[in-house]
């Protein structure tokens, strides 16, 4: 099976089914966790601050292997053609129109299998936006302000793109001809979204929606964009949160939202201020971490069908299985949300906080990052039991 974008799918929405058994596990990596997860066979891929790439058995939580690279990982896992693809970065301000170390970043492919380095693409921006895997491109945009798609075998450069802005955390987003790119100014951090031609690297075209860490969600002839503005109150300044959807086709504005008032966010565990959403069952899923709150669309209209207020920023994607939605935020709390009417079922604690790395839902399971562990969370009845049973450390 191949893990070719953040989030599974284009949705967001990341629910497999595998024949594997999977029991309850926890495996302690020593290391801060921000990226996603990708599962391939019986095998769950992720990365860590370490700097490290691992690959652990999805049953039991065992290491199958654990290779460096050269600095932090924050991007989601791609698997494709019997490789694994990450980028390296860290945030680190170089100009106004490059974000990365003086040294520069990498992106790497390495094998599925036992981890070694098949080969590596330097850039001069960090690469922690994940990449997407499409007609056997490794496409994705970066810290230099370009958008690159290299050859998945060789890591040759196919084609070079600038865009007008960099992008941070936002990972690439595909329909199987263009991809879309959100990226950012560094003054304000206003967000464009750029839509560029998978073979070409032409530009299709921009909106002026969507931010530089928040990647955009397909889902049928709808993306949909999480961003924020910068606005002035009386406590100094703060962030409004805004949503909006545009056509696949075209760019042109279906619906926008913006929050009433002005939030800030927390920039304890990670310092993102829009993230990526999650559609579902006819419904856009949008954590907005500047205001504490999830909130569900109709993703037609854009009409507002419920808001709901969390102790802390969620700054992840949402999964939603069985008429649940499920996410945790940063003070540790995880909750199991009625999807259809936003009515909280359950709070299940944590004694370390929930970052970026969004949960995948595996055969009625949740695997989650919490803190430095990989856990998997089997689910009673639709609810993360308020009670998880530990099983040993393979840390």
């Amino acid at each position: 099976m191949n893990w070719t974008t953040y989030q599974l799918r284009a949705d967001h929405n990341a629910v497999m089914t595998l024949p594997t058994l999977i029991d309850a596990w926890t495996f302690d990596t020593h290391a801060r966790l921000n990226g996603g997860f990708a599962i391939g066979g019986d095998t769950v891929y992720a990365n860590t601050f370490a700097p490290s790439v691992l690959a652990l058995r999805i049953d039991d939580g065992t290491l199958k292997w654990q290779t460096a690279v050269d600095n932090v990982v924050m991007s989601t896992p791609i698997l494709a053609e019997g490789e694994v693809f990450v980028g390296t970065g860290t945030n680190h301000h170089l100009s106004h129109t490059k974000w990365g170390r003086p040294e520069g970043d990498r992106v790497f492919a390495l094998d599925a299998a036992d981890g070694h380095v098949r080969w590596s693409f330097k850039t001069v921006g960090e690469d922690m936006p994940s990449p997407v895997y499409v007609q056997g491109r490794v496409i994705f945009a970066n810290g230099d302000s370009h958008a690159y798609a290299l050859d998945a075998r060789s890591g040759k450069l196919l084609w070079r793109t600038g865009l007008n802005g960099i992008s941070t955390m936002a990972s690439a987003t595909t329909d199987g001809r263009n991809v879309y790119l959100p990226t950012c100014t560094l003054q304000s951090f206003p967000g464009v979204t750029t839509v560029v031609d998978v073979r070409s690297g032409a530009v299709r075209w921009r909106t002026p929606y969507g931010n530089c860490d928040s990647s955009p969600t397909l889902a049928g002839n709808r993306v949909f964009l999480s961003g924020i503005r910068l606005r002035r109150s009386s406590f100094g300044y703060g962030y409004t949160a805004n949503v909006a959807a545009v056509d696949a086709v075209s760019g042109r504005l279906r619906w926008t939202y913006e929050t009433p008032d002005v939030g800030y966010s927390s920039t304890f565990v990670s310092s993102e201020r829009a993230v990526a959403g999650t559609f579902a069952g006819g419904t856009y899923f949008q954590s907005i971490p500047t205001h504490d709150r999830l909130v569900a669309f109709d993703a037609a209209t854009g009409r507002v069908r419920w808001s709901l207020r969390t102790l802390a920023p969620v700054k992840m994607s949402p999964v939603v299985h069985n008429g649940f939605l499920y996410a945790g935020d940063t003070s540790g709390c995880f909750y199991s949300i009625e999807a259809r009417t936003g009515t909280l079922r359950r709070v299940t604690t944590f004694n370390a906080p929930f970052s970026t790395s969004p949960p995948v839902m595996v055969n009625n399971a949740l695997l989650v990052a919490v803190g430095s562990t990989i856990r998997v969370l089997p689910l009673q009845g639709n609810l993360v039991s308020a009670d998880m049973p530990q099983r040993p450390d393979h840390g």
